[in-house]
């Protein structure tokens, strides 16, 4: 009998990820997970473990990755769990039992944070203990929470349709704030927690001051409503990058924050007619072109990283100038045999 060798094997991509400072892109398949750097744009490593893993999320820089999965060959444990995985060891050192199909995980240096279709739950990460529990507003949009992970320690929770809680996880205190009357569709918070990112219609983006809840500015990206798949600060929350379901990526600048006096009448005037000129806006500060499809975004000092998931599965890595506004796609790695699995991710 022939074999065909011609026959690829495709694998399964589930979900695509950066890590907390955007060195690292994690990425998870039908069988196992996979490391890449950012800078330089290469394969660090590929763990086949021989499961189906959905989440992944690393801890920093190390080797303590978290996952969910079919660890445990039982479907109706499947996603239910979630594994704390040596990379270097290359065995589970710790494990986090659910009642409910887990949705999202993050971690930040003191919390293991993780949320079901009703709950958020927090966790001590230095010994997997049990902190608090949070219910939030199930929402077509898939989303329900983001953390800051250098400082402050906030936690945004979606609490209605456009209210979103702020609160602080070592003091317990708790910030309301009201973004419009839309529903939101996303929302971030940056890395040091001093701005959250909100967006009702993929449209304009709005930034807060998460300290005074106030609104400090309006990014128009478009004209066009659209789904918004990331929105991500750089480090130094200097620049903002949007990636949406259509065929651009947006860079903005996010400088000059409180160059304006903040009123109600105003800001309506602002999110009807876009007069940005009245306020000097950063908008619109340039944008690269894809192919329609789900992307992800970074920002690491003056180069951007985009991972672009369908209907190919490409990485790009580019240089930004700001001195004369331009935008340079300079690298890139074609997954040729990478398949990503479309459905609703939280």
């Amino acid at each position: 009998m022939q074999v065909n060798r011609n026959i690829r094997v495709i694998t399964h991509i589930n979900n695509v990820c950066f890590n907390q400072n955007y060195e690292l892109i994690l990425m998870t398949t039908n069988l196992g997970f996979e490391v890449y750097t950012t800078y330089p744009l290469k394969n660090l490593r590929k763990q086949f473990l021989g499961h189906n893993i959905n989440l992944i999320e690393s801890y920093y820089n190390t080797n303590l990755i978290f996952l969910t999965g079919d660890f445990f060959d039982d479907l109706n444990e499947f996603n239910k769990k979630i594994v704390v995985y040596d990379d270097y060891k290359e065995k589970i050192v710790g494990k986090i039992d659910n009642s409910f199909n887990i949705l999202n995980i993050k971690v930040s240096k003191e919390y293991v944070i993780f949320c079901d279709y009703k709950y958020i739950y927090t966790y001590d990460f230095n010994n997997l203990n049990f902190l608090n529990k949070y219910e939030y507003f199930e929402n077509e949009f898939n989303i329900n929470f983001s953390i800051s992970v250098y400082s402050n320690n906030y936690m945004c929770i979606l609490l209605e349709s456009n209210k979103i809680s702020i609160n602080n996880l070592d003091n317990n205190s708790t910030n309301i704030l009201s973004t419009n009357k839309n529903a939101i569709q996303y929302f971030n918070l940056s890395k040091d927690g001093k701005y959250l990112a909100t967006t009702s219609g993929g449209d304009k983006i709005k930034i807060f001051d998460v300290l005074n809840t106030l609104l400090i500015r309006i990014l128009k990206r478009g004209i066009m409503s659209c789904n918004i798949k990331s929105i991500n600060f750089s480090i130094n929350n200097y620049k903002i990058i949007i990636c949406s379901d259509l065929s651009t990526v947006h860079i903005f600048l996010n400088t000059r924050e409180y160059d304006y006096k903040i009123n109600k009448p105003m800001l309506n005037k602002i999110a009807k007619y876009f007069d940005y000129d009245l306020f000097n806006y950063d908008f619109s500060y340039n944008r690269v072109n894809l192919t329609n499809g789900s992307k992800l975004g970074c920002l690491i000092n003056n180069k951007f990283m985009i991972f672009e998931l369908s209907p190919h599965c490409n990485m790009y890595i580019g240089n930004i100038e700001d001195d004369n506004c331009s935008i340079d796609t300079n690298q890139y790695l074609i997954l040729d045999n990478y398949k990503f699995i479309e459905k609703n991710v939280y």
